[in-house]
């Protein structure tokens, strides 16, 4: 399980996102959907969950496990 922060070789990363591809199609360690209907499914249900306070500025709507 990623707790939000991971190590890729010896690189941490962390701080993932959910957000559709880009123009490329390219993604450098967040989550990435490659159609933006696919996005905007996922993000409709993530948005119907209760929210978690994170920090007093930044609230998360939802987790996602990826496998």
């Amino acid at each position: 399980m990623i707790d939000d922060l991971t190590w890729v070789g010896e690189v941490q990363r962390g701080h993932f996102r959910l957000h559709p591809a880009g123009y490329k199609g390219v993604s450098e360690g967040c989550i990435t959907l490659p159609r933006l209907s696919d996005f905007m499914l996922l993000r409709a249900a993530l948005l119907n969950t209760p929210t978690i306070q994170v920090t007093a500025s930044l609230t998360a709507f939802g987790t996602v496990q990826v496998y």
